[in-house]
Parts: C-alpha cells; structure tokens; sequence
C-alpha cells in the first residue's frame, strides 16, 4: 500500500504491448450453456487461435487443453472482424480463454457458460439505442454497469451508432471493452437491428447473428427461456411474420419462458415518434397466443414498463391494449443506453411506469418468476460489484429506480399453477457421508390435477435413473469424494413436469478452493492511525516499507474468502493460504495469522481500524516465511497450516455451508503479494480439505413448531426439546442464505426482513446437535 502524495516517482518505465488483436466480443449463436462465439478484430500478425478451458493459466496459451481456429472472418466497418465458434461446451462452467497468434497472445478473458434445465436462476441485461453525440459518457457508464452486473447475457435492441460509419463503430467497440469485469469477465450479447444500422449486414458481420436476415431464435438455460430477436427494418408480416409463427408453435410448452426484441415500438411513449402499427399487426396477437411474456423494444429514448396486456379493441382499451394481469405480455425499453434522451409525453392507461434518464434493464429469470427492475445508469462509478458466487443481489449503490408502482415488476410462470409437486426426501440438504456408499434416493410427487407418471432422479444436471410408482426411489452409489446435487423431475400424465429444489450433499475428504473475489476483499490498515486501504496495489505484510528519509509503517492485513461450503461438523484435516509474490524479498519475516470470529464476515470497509476492530479467534498460527523471488507460487508463499483456526470459526453455532471466512495477519519483516486490485488471477487462495463425521445428525424427531404458515412480519420457532439454543437459518427456494439468528428460549420469535419477496423459503433449526427443515411460505 503506497500512500499518494508522500512518495513521488521520478523517473517511469512505460512499456507499450502492441497486440495484434483488439475489439474483443462475445455473441451467442447457439444456447450459450453448451456454445459461445469469441469475436475480435485482428490488425496484424496470422495463424489467430483461441486457446481455452476449464482452468485459468493466465496467458500461458500453451497450457490451455483446447484449441479453436477461425470460424468465419469478414471485413466490416473498418475492421477485420473474426469469429471463433466454440461448441461442445460444459453447462455452468467457467471457460478461461486468450487469443494468440504469430505476433503475440492477448489479455486473459473469461466466461460463464449458462445452467442447462436447471432450477438456478440467470440474470439479463436488456436495453438498447447507444448511438451518441459528442459525447460518449453515458454509454460508458451503462458499458461499466455491464462489467458490475455481470449478467448471464446482454438483450441489445438496435441502434448502436448515429450514422453507421466506420469510426463510429471502432468507437463502438472500444467503449464495449468496458463491458469486461475487473477479473476479465465477459457477457454475451444478443442483437436485434434498429434503423440506425441502414445497410442490413452489419450486425451478421460484426456478431455473428445466426441469421443474415438479422432474425433469429435461441434458447437460454436449455429449456428455461426461449429469446426471438426480430427485425423491425425488413418486412414484418409474410416471410419473418410465418417463421415466427411456426416457431412458437413448434416450441410449445417445451420452454418455461419465451421473451421478445425488437428495436422500433408497437406503441411508443413519446408523442413525437410513429406508432408501430406493422409490428402491432403482425406480432402482437401472436405475442399472446403463443405465451411471449416479456418483449423489449426501443428507439423512442425514453424509458417506460408496460403492465401485462393482451391486443384488444374493447370499449376499456387504448390503442389496441388493455390490461390482463394472467397471461398479458410486458413491454419493456424505449433504449437509453448514452442516446440524447427524449421527453416521455404519451403514457398510456396500460403503462405501469415512464420516465427518462439513462438506464436499462436488470431481469432476472426462475422458472417460476420473472423480476424486472430498471436501473438508472448515471451513477455507474459509485456502483459496487456483484460477486461471481452471487450475480442476483444488487451491488452497493446501484440506483434501482423506485417509481409509484414499486421498483420490481413480476411475471408468474402460470405453468407451474398445475404442475406437479416433488420434493427429494432423503437424502437431507447439506447431509454429510463418510465415504462413498450405496444410498437410497427417496422423493415425494403429488398432482392435483391428474397423476404423476414418474419421477427422474439427477446427480449434478445429469440423469441416473427413473421410477414410474409411488414410493419413488432409486438407488445409486457415489462415485467419489466431493460434492453432489440431487434433484427430482416429476413428470404428470399429461407430460408436463416440475423439479425439486437442490439438495447439496457432502462425501468423504472434499478439498475446498476459494480466491478473493472483490477489491473489498483484500485490505490493508495501518497501525499508526487506522486508516484502510481497500484498492493497493500489492499486499504488503506486515510492514509496510518506505524509502529513506521516511519511516516503515506496522500494519494489518485482512481477507476475506467467498463461499466457503464446508459442512456443519466437519474435520479440517488441512488448510492453507497461498499467495504470489510481486517482488523479490530475502530478509527475515514473522508474523501471526488469525481467524475473523464471525458466522458470516462482510467485506471490509474504508471505516478507520475496520480490520484491528475485527474480533479474532482464540486460535491464531505463527509463520515465518522464507524468501520470496518475484512471481514466485508455491511452498515458500503458503502459510503454514490454518487448520486450528478454521476448525474453531466452523465449529460456532452459527456457521452454515457457504458462508464467507475472514483472517487477519500482523507481524513483523515484510512480504508483498498481489493484490486482487492489480491482478485478480494472482490475488490470494484459501486450500482446505475436510473430512467427517458430522456431528450434527438429521433427524426427524427434532421436536420442533414453526407458525405461523403463512408467514408476514414474524415467525416463531418453538422447539420441546428443552431450552438450548437454536441456530435458525432461512433460504430461499434456491439455497441462498437470507437470515440466521440463534434462539436461546423455548419458544422465541424470528422477525422477518421487509425486504423479502413473497414465495417459498426453507427454515432450518439446529439445536443439541442435531436438525430439522421445514419450508414455509412467506407473503406481504
């Protein structure tokens, strides 16, 4: 940490790196939970490769398993313009890539593919109209909420640029590479063309469209959502009108969503531009028909949200809608992403909600809910950052704009309304085996409406087997250590099915790896006057060293690890943390590394002595490091074993898998690593391997009563047997944690957050070492 002002540099290196690729996208011409398109610009060099996989080596291309050549190459807009079709991929896998050729290899970049028929959750960001005049800082700032966000795809609904020229689209590019998270991070993009892009090809030439016709469908999530983009600048009855129609009633029921882009609106909400009548003619009863819930259109430059509506020509309708709250469809958009804002005059009775300001949309998509806020996009520096581990809690500071309807629009999946109900009974969330062994699978499926056929049973998204009569089971032997997700699939009578919510087991020795995650997760403090340092450029411990005349600086150092899933009762038979060095540093160091006790630590703050006010644990480990040779990974920059101190933060009553684990170190001599802030694939690991038994067991004799259910604004916990604490956690459908409190009565009383959404959430009690769940229903 190096403090501005008391030290000036003056003499500076600059060292330039002529890349011979640049512009970097990536656009999806298939489901992007098994497919992905690496697009860039090539300016030099020959033989472009794409070398990727599973497993970060940095820009080691070499090291990566995977190579892929140039699918498709095209001049356009200035720039030559390559496109690598990756295929055959892994669902809900992280995919690290570089592109090297004979000149030299890129930045190191990465994404995420999307879950495949799975009950997790995928965010999208959807907006459109980024063409600007004079001034670009508006779309840089929706640009830098893209990286913040971290979305699992972008719905980009036309007008990129004002007049399709080349510079504009370099310039285009250039803004887009804000879009790449601080650890290289990209999202996907998926286009619609706007009247703006005049000659018909660009998009095909600069994404990749599956389509030249610039229109096209693709399933996100395998069977979650299925995305039309469609074309507003060609005809939109006849031949794009009969596609889309034979689509959507090819796809069915087949999906549980179907969402909609185009760029020009059917009705827009500013009184100067055009009604859509084309597109109101030929879409919009099909829209309806056929179960298309949500559509996002543009080019108005404003902002508005639609109540859910269906065409109509009634005596309470305007201009062909009214409103139909089951099974109406949602109108999004009007594009504000950097385009000259436009007054938003032309509200309808329909419209739930206008304004105008520079902003898109945050959607969140379950196979039983949509969420769709609206985020204003000015303040985008201020905005914190969402963690890789959890993309669906808004960040610090972000401006989610809270109109008179309330800041979230829902859309309820009337699919589920008559499916039917499965739940995995055995084995128990988060229940620990010693060893791999034969367990019987057990679930529960129920229809009111019919007769459950079977039930499929699935190990981590794959399937293992099925039974077609009530008790459903089915036997199946762990292959290994680790980790595992049981779900159950009931199918009814009439073919339409639903799954169970996750059930995460634990087998054996698990060996636990967990990096920094965000700049607020690494920190440094010094001891003179308890200032933090949350964005240093290195990590120096535990002295920070000064050039004469001025003084060295004792100081802290605090981090802080995400996601730790270690289950309740388990063993720590090993851990340690493992740095890389950024200098080359020989001289005697030692220093004392504690624990954060604390269930669940929050990331550290710029608050003075927010690290030496941290409580710490009882145990603490000494470690003298040796010398350090810079980029040096390995033995010498591990600290020795943190067993002792993570056994007693996983032994509190209160710890739950998943949680996050803080350490805090002081000492004397100095070490300097990476930091997340300068290079996130070198700041700090956390290396844990645990093992069981667990002490705390499952078991159903728990006596315990959880009321009411129905819950609002209270629930009480009691339990009968006898007056120790109770740990009670509650989660929500999908296994986040949103509440833990220890009950220290007979019966005590739990008060429940305002800011939970109705639904489902499961209850968990532990007390004497032992545990129940239970689920209830939460509602305003």
């Amino acid at each position: 940490m190096k403090r501005i002002g008391l030290v000036v540099l003056m003499v500076s290196m600059v060292v330039s790196v002529f890349a011979t690729n640049r512009r970097y996208r990536i656009a999806v011409n298939d489901d992007p939970a098994t497919a992905m398109t690496i697009g860039w610009e090539q300016t030099g060099g020959s033989g472009a490769m794409v070398h990727y996989g599973p497993v970060d080596f940095g820009t080691a291309f070499a090291s990566y398993p995977f190579t892929h050549g140039i699918d498709r190459q095209v001049s356009a807009k200035g720039m030559d313009n390559c496109f690598a079709r990756l295929t055959g991929l892994l669902p809900d896998t992280e995919y690290y890539f570089v592109i090297n050729d004979s000149d030299g290899t890129s930045q190191r970049m990465w994404f995420k593919t999307l879950p495949y028929n799975s009950n997790d959750p995928i965010s999208l960001i959807a907006g459109g109209d980024s063409r600007i005049y004079l001034d670009n800082s508006a779309r840089e700032n929706a640009n830098e909420l893209v990286a913040k966000l971290k979305p699992d795809a972008i719905m980009f609904a036309g007008d990129f640029t004002w007049l399709d020229l080349d510079l504009e689209w370099e310039a285009w590019f250039d803004d887009w590479q804000l879009t790449i998270a601080s650890d290289g991070r990209m999202s996907p993009i998926i286009v619609a063309r706007g009247n703006h892009e005049y000659l018909g090809q660009e998009l095909y030439d600069l994404f990749d469209t599956p389509s030249s016709d610039e229109y096209y469908a693709i399933n996100l999530g395998g069977d979650l959502l299925r995305l039309y983009s469609l074309n507003t600048e060609v005809a939109m009855g006849g031949t794009q009108r009969s596609w889309l129609e034979a689509d959507l009633i090819a796809t069915g029921d087949n999906v549980d969503w179907k969402f909609a882009q185009y760029h020009q609106p059917m009705r827009p909400h500013v009184s100067s531009e055009p009604e859509g009548n084309d597109q109101y003619n030929n879409w919009a009863q099909l829209f309806y028909d056929y179960g298309v819930r949500l559509v996002l259109d543009c080019d108005s430059h404003d902002t508005k949200i639609t109540w859910p509506v269906e065409p109509s020509t009634s005596a309470t309708s305007e201009e062909g809608f009214e409103r139909e709250d089951i099974n109406g469809t949602i109108y999004i958009g009007e594009g504000g992403w950097g385009v000259p804002l436009r007054t938003n005059d032309d509200s309808k009775s329909w419209t739930r909600d206008a304004g105008s300001f520079n902003s898109f949309h945050w959607i969140i998509v379950e196979r039983d809910t949509v969420q769709i806020r609206t985020i204003n996009t000015d303040n985008a520096a201020s905005v914190g950052e969402v963690l890789n581990s959890d993309r669906f809690t808004p960040p610090a500071n972000l401006d989610i704009w809270n109109p008179s309807n309330g800041p979230v629009a829902y859309l309820v999946n009337n699919k589920y309304l008559g499916r039917p109900m499965v739940d995995v009974t055995y084995p128990y969330h988060h229940q620990y085996f010693g060893a791999p062994q034969l367990v019987t699978i057990t679930a529960d499926a129920v229809d009111t409406n019919g007769s459950v056929d079977y039930v499929e049973f699935f190990i981590n998204d794959t399937p293992i087997g099925t039974d077609n009569s009530f008790p459903y089971s089915l036997d199946w032997t762990m292959p290994s250590d680790g980790s595992y997700i049981i779900t159950a699939w009931a199918f009814d009578n009439e073919g339409i099915h639903n799954i169970s919510d996750d059930i995460k087991i634990f087998v054996g020795d698990m060996d636990i790896t967990s990096q920094i995650q965000a700049s607020d997760d690494d920190a440094e403090e010094y001891k003179s006057d308890g200032s933090v340092d949350l964005t240093s450029a290195d990590l120096e411990f535990c002295v920070e060293e000064w050039p004469w005349p001025l003084s060295d600086e004792d100081q802290w150092l605090g981090l802080r690890f995400q996601g730790i899933d270690i289950p309740n009762g388990a063993i720590v038979n090993s851990a340690y943390i493992e740095f890389t060095a950024d200098e080359s540093q020989s001289s005697g160091a030692s220093m004392t590394i504690y624990g954060q006790d604390d269930d669940n630590p929050s990331s550290f703050s710029g608050s003075s002595n927010d690290i030496s006010s941290r409580t710490r644990t009882g145990a603490s480990v000494t470690w003298s490091p040796n010398g350090w040779s810079s980029e040096e990974i390995g033995p010498d920059t591990q600290t020795d074993d943190l067993s002792s101190i993570i056994q007693e933060i996983i032994d509190r009553p209160g710890w739950v898998p998943g949680n996050s684990m803080g350490f805090i170190f002081e000492g004397t001599g100095t070490r300097s690593a990476y930091s997340f802030d300068t290079s996130p694939s070198k700041s700090a690991k956390l290396y844990i391997n645990v093992s069981g038994p667990l002490t705390v067991t499952e078991d159903d004799h728990l006596d315990i009563e959880i009321y009411p259910n129905p819950a609002s604004n209270y629930l009480f916990v009691s339990a009968h047997n006898g007056k120790d604490d109770m740990v009670v956690n509650l989660f929500t459908i999908n296994g986040r944690l949103v509440q833990s409190e220890v009950l220290s009565d007979k019966i005590n009383c739990l008060s429940l957050s305002s800011s939970f959404q109705p639904g489902t959430y499961i209850v968990e009690v532990i007390q004497n070492n032992e545990r129940a769940v239970k689920k209830i229903i939460i509602q305003n």
